[in-house]
């Protein structure tokens, strides 16, 4: 069973919006990191009724998460900007388990209210730089005085087309 916490939910309305994420037509995992999913307590291979693989491809949301998209400010293209937010992410909360507490976000998850014209999802080449250095990451984590989190992919799906 998944603990999530959801703290950023708890927080005043203007901090995010909830989000619905784009269901996959027929989703089928291509890559799955146990070793990210076991620091996470999730078994990727214990998934019969294959829920796992709906709710990370964004279908049906996973029990006690909350999806939202997260609004924010800052400089883009040089200026500040005062409303920014999520344009193809989605939390979905914060996972706790015995040992630390986790951002579970899904990465090209469909539009949001923060998407700029796009259909806000992912594609090969951004989510392979999401996957494809984790283990370096990971490694090197030893070496970082200040412990800076990074993204790490737990998976990695494909679909035909969007139901």
């Amino acid at each position: 069973m998944l603990f999530f916490d959801n703290s950023f939910a708890r927080l005043d309305s203007n901090f995010y919006t909830h989000n619905v994420t784009t269901s996959l037509h027929s989703p089928s995992w291509i890559i799955k990191n146990h070793a990210l999913a076991s620091d996470l307590a999730i078994s990727l291979n214990d998934d019969p009724e294959k829920k796992l693989l709906h709710a990370f491809s964004g279908g049906q949301p996973l029990p006690g998460s909350q999806p939202l998209a997260m609004v924010y400010a800052g400089h883009q293209f040089g200026q500040y900007v005062s409303q920014l937010g999520d344009g193809r992410g989605v939390l979905l909360g914060e996972l706790k388990t015995s040992a630390s507490q986790w951002d579970l976000h899904l990465k090209g998850a469909g539009l949001t209210p923060y998407s700029r014209g796009g259909d806000a999802l992912q594609f090969n080449g951004l989510f392979s730089e999401k996957y494809t250095p984790h283990p370096a990451l990971q490694n090197a984590s030893d070496c970082w005085s200040n412990n800076d989190p990074s993204e790490y992919a737990t998976a990695y799906f494909l679909s035909p087309c969007i139901s």
